[in-house]
């Protein structure tokens, strides 16, 4: 899971954007799970090998009722920072690593990367992340 911790541009407001959420994924959807966009342009979990994601799902929107489409908030800017699981050791500052299903960051993959580390956490199994394999540049 990815927690947000701050933006690397200071105290600026960021706006959060709604994305349409894939029917199958919303029903699984978890705050912190890391999301790309599908060959439909809906939102769906990344899963391991991915390079490319869109960032991280944050929470659906109220659904009315009649209202067939899911939809939900996605963090997407460049500069936020997130704290993330890891798995395989302890990550390396400026070394960029891959996630795997459960959106954990995994240690020993430094091929199909999507997120660099940027600080230690002091919490142990933990690190500090920014999202850097993006979708939408």
């Amino acid at each position: 899971m990815f927690e947000f911790r701050y933006n690397s541009n200071g105290d600026s407001i960021v706006g959060i954007p709604d994305f349409t959420i894939n029917a199958t994924y919303a029903v699984a959807a978890k705050p912190g799970d890391v999301v790309k966009l599908n060959t439909s342009g809906e939102v769906v979990a990344a899963v391991t090998g991915d390079t490319e994601v869109l960032g991280v799902f944050i929470g659906p929107e109220i659904k009315v009722e009649a209202d067939t489409t899911y939809r939900g908030k996605v963090r997407v800017h460049h500069g936020d920072v997130f704290e993330a699981d890891v798995t395989g050791g302890d990550p390396i500052v400026g070394t960029s690593y891959g996630i795997n299903d459960d959106s954990v960051v995994d240690i020993a993959d430094t091929t199909t990367t999507v997120v660099t580390a940027v600080a230690i956490s002091p919490r142990a199994g933990k690190g500090y992340f920014k999202i850097t394999g993006r979708q939408l540049g």
